[in-house]
């Protein structure tokens, strides 16, 4: 496989976390811990979810309201 040099920019914040999840997980490369979160994350069982998992959006701020009424 080819491999094409990519920048990505990343607060020098987030840089840090890869950083260390990359060293604590002892994963050799970033491209290596971007496929690791990828797995990671299409690999969620649906049944964790049940019904709703990827039907549900964000509440708006009146459905939150009409909850919180007494």
């Amino acid at each position: 496989m080819e491999v094409m040099p990519t920048t990505i920019q990343v607060k020098q914040a987030t840089l840090e976390k890869l950083k260390a999840i990359k060293q604590d997980k002892g994963i050799p490369t970033y491209d290596a811990l971007l496929e690791y979160f990828i797995k990671k994350e299409q690999d969620v069982p649906d049944d964790l979810f049940g019904y709703v998992k990827g039907k549900m959006t964000p509440f708006s701020q009146d459905e939150e309201d009409q909850d919180h009424e007494l």
